[in-house]
């Protein structure tokens, strides 16, 4: 049985309006500042590669199963500036990727540890290194943490 459009219409109408969607900054989200510390340390380009400009920024280590409990997920050492492209690559969303790999690059930090992501060795365009609160990159040192 099909409805009559104008019976549609008037249904619609009466509908009340809905506001806009605002989304709600939950604990564990980067503020504009930690964004503007990520843009600066990657000169607004992808930290995986370079590959083009930042779409996404990245939890290196996810904020599920509570992991945004912890203050420092939503610091800059835990982000990474991804085009929408590597972010599927980290997360193993693509064919051939694995998110096996994203954690022994450092690109996630296993949540199954109690490891803070400034700890972590990251590969960062080619080269290991680790990720500051501050938005500092420091080369990786072949002692541990610089």
């Amino acid at each position: 049985m099909s409805v009559n459009p104008r019976v549609q219409d008037v249904v619609r109408q009466s509908w009340p309006k809905r506001q806009p969607r605002v989304s709600k900054r939950s604990k564990g989200d980067f503020s504009q500042a930690v964004k503007h510390l990520v843009d600066t340390r990657a000169k607004d380009m992808c930290e995986l590669d370079g590959c083009g400009p930042i779409e996404v920024y990245h939890h290196r280590r996810p904020r599920g199963s509570g992991g945004s409990g912890l203050p420092w997920v939503g610091q800059a050492a835990n982000c990474l500036g991804l085009t929408n492209r590597c972010h599927d690559w980290v997360e193993g969303k693509i064919t051939g990727s694995s998110r096996t790999v994203s954690t022994e690059n450092g690109w996630l930090v296993s949540m199954n540890g109690s490891v803070r992501a400034d700890a972590v060795k990251v590969l960062y365009r080619g080269k290991d290194v680790y990720l500051t609160d501050d938005g500092r990159v420091v080369p990786a040192s072949k002692e541990g943490k610089a």
